[in-house]
């Protein structure tokens, strides 16, 4: 079984909301390795275009 990791920064949304409403992706995320440009579940992967 695959184990669930949660970013302390934006709990495993992938995103980051700021306070004035801007979103960007969680660069912390994005540097590990857990958001894939080829995912095969693109509905899953927590991302809003």
């Amino acid at each position: 079984m695959e184990e669930i990791k949660s970013c302390q920064k934006c709990q495993g949304k992938k995103r980051i909301i700021g306070k004035d409403g801007t979103i960007r992706p969680c660069w912390d995320c994005l540097n590990s390795g857990e958001m894939d440009q080829h995912s095969k579940n693109p509905k899953d992967s927590g991302i809003q275009i």
